[in-house]
């Protein structure tokens, strides 16, 4: 492997750069930049003041003007270096160290390996985004649907769906049959019977009421009570055929 500058993008979408050796260690890291351009201008600065002195901020020591490597000591007692450009903005961080020596070897380090090329990690996701979108499949519409031809049924046989009947509840109607139509012409010889008794009852009735009226001289004149009692005889039995016919019709 050998060392490089990786450029590549942070969890929060910023450009950032790393200056890796040939072990695959990471000595330096590069602040966070919002554009491409000026990650890559920040290797350009590291590259151009990697020659810079060493100022040693663990000892009192004077103070060394801009361009500078700054070695330091961390919150969590680990030794650390700055590389600031000119204008004394920081351009370059490295690890934590366990000793003054490793963080000092970290410095030398980038002196030597900072004309090393740039690995763009960034330029695959630009060709990832930048990829056209894949034409979206055909919806096939109703119509589309409906126009295709639909499989042939099987042929429609006609199953019989008639309902055995039975043979008790056969019976029973035969024999419900049989005795409505005795019934049947019992009232038709009822009603002959009621045909017949009607004239004869209203011939007897009105002979009875003509012998009851004194017609034709058949009673004495001062027979009111047999004359009656034929009047009576005469109405009853007219009435009786008239109620008779009607109630048997």
């Amino acid at each position: 492997m050998t060392a490089k500058y990786q450029l590549y993008k942070d969890k929060a979408g910023k450009y950032r750069f790393r200056l890796v050796a040939e072990n695959g260690r990471t000595i330096a890291t590069g602040e966070a930049y919002e554009r491409r351009a000026s990650c890559l201008n920040g290797i350009e600065s590291v590259k151009k003041n990697s020659d810079s002195q060493i100022e040693d901020r663990t000892i009192d020591s004077p103070k060394i003007p801009f361009p500078k490597y700054e070695i330091f000591l961390d919150k969590a007692g680990e030794f650390r270096f700055n590389l600031s450009a000119s204008n004394g903005e920081v351009i370059a961080s490295s690890e934590g160290y366990n000793s003054k020596e490793g963080g000092l070897n970290g410095i030398n380090a980038v002196k030597r390996l900072a004309n090393s090329e740039v690995e763009d990690q960034t330029a695959e996701m630009i060709k990832k985004e930048t990829a056209p979108l894949e034409e979206p499949k055909p919806i096939v519409t109703h119509k589309e649907e409906s126009s295709k031809k639909p499989e042939p049924s099987a042929p429609y046989k006609e199953q019989n769906n008639k309902i055995p009947v039975p043979t008790t509840a056969a019976t029973l109607s035969k024999e419900m049959t049989t005795s409505n139509k005795g019934i049947q012409s019992k009232q038709k010889g009822i009603s002959r019977i009621a045909l017949v008794v009607l004239p004869l009852g209203l011939v007897i009735g009105v002979v009875l009421l003509a012998i009851g009226l004194g017609f034709a001289g058949i009673l004495p004149a001062t027979d009111l009570f047999a004359k009656t009692v034929m009047m009576i005889a005469g109405e009853l039995v007219l009435s009786a055929s008239i109620l008779f016919f009607f109630a048997k019709k």
